[in-house]
């Protein structure tokens, strides 16, 4: 448990203990009897100031750790305030390819001579018995 929770925790413990103290005589009235009223009353007094500080404690704590916190990114993902350049056009690879003009091809494309048609293997029939 980190210091912070113990902090409220206890805080929270002193409240209560505060607050059992001063409706003693509605909660328990006969072990408000046995016991001296005054130091009752100081009891109550003394718990309900550590019950307030110490609250007090844990929310300064939990206000300065929030406020210190900073939104970090994760490795290998887009700044998104930076501005990005316009992409070529022709380099977009995610549009359609109906939707980019192919470029010309080169003199050295040109000159090649086509390529011979390969030889393909008939098609297999998946119904056709083996042998």
């Amino acid at each position: 448990m980190s210091i912070r929770t113990l902090r409220l925790l206890v805080g929270i413990f002193f409240l209560g203990a505060s607050a059992f103290l001063w409706a003693r005589h509605w909660l328990a009235p006969e072990w408000a009897t046995r016991y001296d009223p005054l130091r009752l009353n100081l009891g109550a007094a003394f718990a309900l100031v550590f019950g307030l500080l110490n609250v007090a404690r844990w929310y300064m704590s939990w206000s300065q750790q929030r406020w210190a916190t900073t939104a970090v990114r994760y490795p290998l993902q887009p700044d998104p305030s930076l501005v990005r350049p316009q992409l070529r056009p022709e380099l977009d690879f995610q549009r359609a390819s109906s939707a980019v003009p192919s470029p010309e091809p080169s003199p050295i494309e040109q000159k090649q001579p086509a390529a011979e048609p390969t030889r393909q293997a008939p098609p297999i029939d998946p119904t056709a018995p083996c042998t």
